[in-house]
């Protein structure tokens, strides 16, 4: 049973490998939808006062409700919401929420993006000093700004909308865009933002926020995705290559890096091994008879000291 299933997956993943090999694919999704600080931390405890002032993970509460209703287009069930916490807060007033490391070994052209809202979009309440600022850090190195969002005055007030930061200047600007009720996500290039190819092993992503007296903002559902790449034992592996396919009576295994290659195995589409060729050999190429099996499509098994590759094969 286990051969089977084991050799049932190898078989799809040929398959994916074949459409499929350098897809944009998600890393890391944070949607705040299980238990409290399960997947981030923060740095002040959710708290809820009377008065409408609170940091809170859900879609409901009894204090502000229409601070809740008000949200639309979000993700899932809970998202996170906060209102006048700079009583609240230690330090320089602000929260932080950070989530918990992530592995982005093997993954380049990364994007990160976060859904955002402000459940009383319809006032010029909100101050230069209210923000929503969004930073990764790869590999314990600098912070880097990847959003910015914040108030400033606007139409001859002190005070404005709250407003996504496009060119990410670090400058409000009345003509930008518009966080309103709808929950919006923003999404960057990081690429674009450092200039550079960013890469490494572990990324740290975090939200730093403020809010002052009557400020209410919502965020949810972080992302971030990335093209997947093979390492350098995998890209030796993709260089082995099978033909003819289709094939009649033999197929050959080219081997242009001369790897050594350990067995080669062939499994039908039921997970059973109908042929199996041990090799022990870094020869340049390999043959396998086929002419006596059924017609139909098969899966090669190649195990090497690099690793272990899959190719589809069709017989004739």
């Amino acid at each position: 049973m286990k051969k089977i299933t084991l050799n049932s997956l190898l078989i799809l993943c040929a398959l994916l490998l074949n459409n499929s090999m350098y897809s944009q694919t998600l890393i890391k999704q944070e949607g705040f939808e299980g238990p409290d600080y399960s997947g981030y931390t923060t740095s002040t405890p959710f708290f809820d006062y009377p008065g409408s002032d609170y940091f809170l993970r859900g879609n409901n509460d009894s204090t502000c409700l229409t601070c809740w209703t008000n949200i639309s287009n979000y993700e899932g069930s809970n998202f996170l919401l906060w209102e006048d916490f700079d009583g609240y807060v230690g330090g320089d007033g602000t929260i932080t929420i950070t989530l918990d490391p992530i592995n982005i070994s093997n993954y380049l052209n990364m994007e990160l993006s976060i859904g955002m809202a402000a459940p009383d979009a319809t006032y010029n309440r909100y101050e230069t000093q209210d923000f929503i600022m969004v930073e990764y850090q790869v590999d314990g190195g600098a912070w880097i700004r990847a959003h910015y969002a914040s108030g400033g005055p606007e139409g001859g007030n002190t005070s404005g909308r709250f407003r996504y930061d496009d060119n990410r200047d670090g400058f409000y600007n009345a003509s930008e865009t518009v966080i309103e009720t709808s929950m919006v996500s923003f999404n960057a290039n990081l690429n674009s933002i450092s200039g550079y190819s960013v890469a490494g092993s572990s990324m740290n992503i975090r939200v730093t926020a403020l809010s002052g007296v009557q400020e209410e903002m919502a965020i949810d559902n972080i992302r971030l995705t990335g093209t997947f790449t093979l390492s350098a034992e995998e890209n030796a592996m993709e260089s082995l290559a099978v033909y003819p396919n289709p094939a009649y009576h033999t197929i050959t295994l080219r081997n242009p890096k001369q790897l050594v290659l350990n067995n080669l195995n062939l499994y039908d589409l039921r997970g059973r091994l109908v042929k199996s060729i041990p090799l022990n050999s870094g020869s340049l190429e390999e043959t396998m008879d086929v002419s006596n099996l059924e017609s139909g499509v098969y899966l090669l098994e190649i195990q090497s000291n690099n690793g272990t590759l899959a190719k589809r094969i069709i017989k004739k």
